[in-house]
């Protein structure tokens, strides 16, 4: 069923009562005047007005029949001539006019530029926007406008507001707002789709404080990659400030950055990578702040596959470091080498040399070192703690450690200093003490014993 308006259609009719109009030829008002049946079509509607004399009456009607019997059903009456909005004249006898008409309340006017001319008002009515009549845009209450999709509430605007809905009980990803670019001259690197923002400044000025955009990093297709960055105002200036995606880093893939422009350990602000590493870099000032709100507890838990092997916590105003055994990097002196690694816990001593690796300058912070030689050493860097991964030697120079070679007894908390056996440690004599320099640790512990052997300490060398 279609709606149609058309010109120069009408019929006459001699239907009498309140029924259907039976419509029976062209009307002598003029020539040139067409039938409803073949003009307006069979089953649609049309806005009508059917007179005699003074008598009229307008609405809206379907038209039926057939080629040879028209009619005209009253599907809808506006307005009679008596006043009433709804109920069809009862007509009397004589011939009636019938022709297709646009009512003057329901007309769109339109100037001379074929430009709305005049205000338009639905006023709760709906404007249907497909055939089936199961879309349209109306306002279903005062400050309300709706938009029904297939006959669900999809949209609705309201002062300030806009909301999205979706009916759908499946479990598809929805509702949906997409923002799409249809270019044919994609390429990588490209700034896409954005969203703003914006409000005024103190002079009136629409200004965007936030931004939300996507890069396209990769346009090939089936590998396609994309960057989404949040962007926020700042002095004057919008710039970015979190982005989110993948930069094809070859040891990590950087998919998450706060303040940086690349992924990068040298680049300042935060970075969280696939692979789990974590990096925090300033340029200037705190690193990394550890805040316990509220009561005394662990600040920092340092766990080895899943197992706490450490922890740093707080009791009022008293740092503790738990287990915590610190250690520095070290190389055997040029000559100095052992023919055999030393017992763990062997005391060593620093050189004048410099640490260096291959394809590398000099570590200035890391001295190479030997075995103690001599009781009070000045120069006692730590103790032996073995090698690392790259053959390298750790020296433990601070922290609870849970070896030193000692030889002769020695008392809890008693300070340790190197002895006349090489690597090998011995308690510091009373009057000794003054040269607390030179005090290698404190043993943690009480031992009686007499030969070398390792005992737990705490190492204050370095």
């Amino acid at each position: 069923m279609a709606f149609v308006l058309d010109t120069m259609v009408a019929e006459k009719s001699t239907t009498t009562g309140t029924g259907t109009y039976a419509l029976g030829g062209t009307p002598d008002v003029a020539v040139g005047w067409r039938p409803f049946f073949t003009q307006v079509g069979n089953g649609s509607t049309c806005y009508y007005r059917a007179e005699m004399g003074a008598e009229w009456e307008e609405g809206l009607g379907t038209v039926g029949g057939s080629v040879g019997s028209p009619t005209l059903a009253r599907t809808l009456v506006r307005r009679t001539h008596a006043g009433t909005t709804s109920t069809p004249l009862n007509w009397g006898a004589g011939t009636k006019t019938v022709s297709c008409i646009l009512p003057g309340g329901l007309a769109v006017l339109l100037n001379q530029e074929n430009e709305w001319a005049a205000h338009q008002r639905l006023n709760g009515n709906r404007l249907y926007l497909d055939a089936d009549l199961d879309s349209y845009l109306y306002a279903s209450a005062d400050d309300v406008l709706d938009l029904l999709v297939n006959g669900a509430l999809t949209g609705r605007w309201t002062q300030g507001a806009l909301s999205i809905r979706s009916s759908s009980t499946d479990g598809n990803l929805g509702p949906v707002i997409r923002l799409y670019r249809n270019r044919s001259n994609v390429a990588d690197g490209k700034v896409g789709a954005a969203l703003d923002f914006a409000d005024n400044d103190d002079g009136l000025n629409e200004t965007v404080y936030a931004r939300v955009h996507v890069t396209i990093d990769d346009v090939t297709n089936a590998t396609e990659d994309g960057t989404l960055t949040l962007s926020t105002l700042r002095a004057g200036s919008l710039a970015a400030r979190l982005s989110i995606g993948d930069y094809n880093i070859a040891q990590n893939g950087a998919h998450f950055l706060a303040g940086k422009t690349s992924p990068s350990s040298s680049v300042a602000g935060a970075e969280l990578r696939t692979s789990g590493e974590v990096i925090a870099a300033v340029d200037g000032g705190t690193c990394v702040w550890v805040n316990r709100l509220t009561n005394d507890g662990t600040l920092v838990s340092l766990r080895q596959a899943g197992t706490e092997e450490g922890a740093i916590s707080v009791s009022g105003t008293t740092l503790t470091y738990a287990t915590f055994l610190g250690s520095h990097w070290g190389q055997w002196r040029v000559g100095h080498e052992p023919e055999e690694p030393p017992a763990i816990g062997t005391v060593l001593c620093m050189c004048e040399e410099r640490c260096f690796w291959e394809g590398e300058e000099p570590a200035p912070a890391l001295p190479r070192v030997r075995l103690s030689a001599a009781q009070g050493e000045t120069a006692v860097y730590g103790v032996y703690g073995g090698l690392d991964e790259g053959g390298d030697i750790l020296v433990w120079a601070l922290g609870t450690a849970p070896a030193v070679l000692v030889q002769g007894p020695v008392a809890l908390g008693q300070p340790i200093w190197t002895s006349d056996t090489p690597g090998v440690a011995e308690a510091m004599p009373p009057e000794s003490l003054h040269e607390w320099w030179k005090c290698l640790g404190r043993a943690s512990i009480s031992d009686a014993g007499e030969g070398v052997r390792a005992i737990p300490f705490v190492a204050m060398a370095g």
